[in-house]
């Protein structure tokens, strides 16, 4: 497994003491806010099928801790997502507990992350899905250089936002209905 940094993240693989403070992280209403429901089984379904992708794939989500401080605060990573209805379906996704939101730390993480599936493991494209309603981290996946590509009815039942970035445009121009700006990663 792989441990990423950034200027004020680490990104380390699962361990065992990980579960209570993910099973913590999805009790708060306002991280599920847009999500359904996450009772603790699972949370502990989740860690599994996360360490199972780093076994079968080499990569997963992993555990977020802030560098300076060293604290749990959420995980950021690369997923695949069962069910999707196109051949991309490696996902950069993010979870972070809400002191840390509007800093940028999601962004930081997604970007590391995006180097590593594109850099590491060679992926042409990586998406990005969230509730159309949820306009922060539809914002990250702005920020770290993913484009809108629509709504898609997904899971069945409900209705995402996706985004994708691929690896031929890194580096290059990119417009979210502001100015075109250099994507940095």
């Amino acid at each position: 497994m792989v441990t990423l940094q950034t200027p004020r993240l680490v990104l380390r693989p699962w361990r065992d003491e990980d579960l209570p403070h993910y099973v913590e992280l999805f009790a708060d209403l306002r991280v599920t806010r847009y999500t359904l429901p996450v009772p603790p089984q699972r949370v502990e379904h989740f860690v599994l099928a996360f360490l199972r992708q780093w076994r079968d794939e080499g990569f997963g989500p992993l555990a977020a801790l802030h560098r300076r401080t060293g604290e749990w605060i959420g995980q950021i990573g690369l997923n695949r997502v069962a069910g999707w209805p196109h051949a991309d379906n490696v996902e950069v996704g993010f979870e972070l507990k809400p002191w840390c939101w509007g800093q940028g730390l999601a962004t930081e993480g997604a970007r590391a992350c995006l180097r590593f599936g594109f850099d590491q493991l060679g992926l042409g494209r990586i998406i990005g899905v969230t509730n159309p309603a949820n306009a922060a981290s539809r914002r990250v996946l702005e920020k770290a250089g993913l484009a809108y590509q629509g709504l898609l009815p997904f899971p069945p039942g409900l209705e995402s936002a996706w985004y994708c970035v691929e690896r031929a445009t890194l580096g290059a121009t990119r417009t979210s209905g502001r100015a075109s700006r250099p994507v940095r990663w």
